[in-house]
């Protein structure tokens, strides 16, 4: 969603997409979001039932693992190709209005911005690719076939792997913070007002206790 409300500020003024950064918008957008992860999540009691009981097992396992790997491994990685470049094309055109009008700072704010949207699909594609790769061969090599070496490596390294692909949740921060100076610089500052906050609240709480103390020892 973050990628699709960086494309929609990108648009123009003019533009419907734009509307969807209005914040009357935002209540049907998180709607929309919970929706397509409810949407996603159906292969899951689809090709699940409960064995003896109490386990729980896949009764289609190529068909769930098929549909996990194209919905959770492809899928994300590819509409955000797919709203990166539209991004950058939109920020092309951008600068092909202005022309040589553009002031060098708002050229170099533009610039941080494609290389910290470019350098998040960069991530998000790395971290889906191995995962994609490690789970398809978890899923369709023959493991029975393989030593007990060879078969702690498969588990671990897809355990790994697993891990690793949970990084796509906070990955926006960090590589935000290595490749934007402007979003490394209103971090650095919003962490100075907390901390202002905070010193100026424990001082007026220093201040108020000895006037409470002495009101009661009066």
């Amino acid at each position: 969603m973050a990628i699709i409300d960086r494309f929609a500020i990108t648009c123009d003024h003019t533009s419907s997409v734009r509307r969807i950064t209005q914040l009357r918008i935002v209540p049907w957008m998180i709607g929309l979001t919970v929706l397509t992860s409810c949407l996603f999540s159906l292969y899951g009691p689809v090709n699940y039932d409960l064995i003896f009981g109490y386990f729980c097992t896949s009764t289609q396992p190529m068909v769930t693992s098929i549909s996990y790997v194209v919905l959770i491994g492809l899928m994300p990685p590819i509409i955000m190709i797919i709203f990166v470049l539209l991004t950058y094309r939109n920020i092309r055109r951008s600068r092909g209005r202005v022309g040589e009008v553009a002031r060098p700072c708002g050229q170099n704010l533009r610039n941080q911005f494609i290389v910290t949207i470019f350098a998040q699909i960069l991530v998000t594609s790395f971290i889906a690719l191995q995962w994609i790769i490690i789970f398809t061969y978890y899923t369709f090599a023959p493991i029975y076939t393989a030593t007990p070496v060879e078969v702690s490596i498969i588990f671990f390294v897809f355990g790994l792997s697993n891990n690793l692909y949970y990084l796509n949740n906070v990955k926006a921060f960090y590589v935000s913070i290595l490749t934007s100076h402007v979003f490394r610089k209103a971090f650095i500052s919003g962490l100075n007002n907390l901390y202002r906050r905070y010193i100026k609240q424990q001082m007026n709480i220093a201040m108020i206790n000895p006037f409470t103390q002495t009101r009661n020892k009066n």
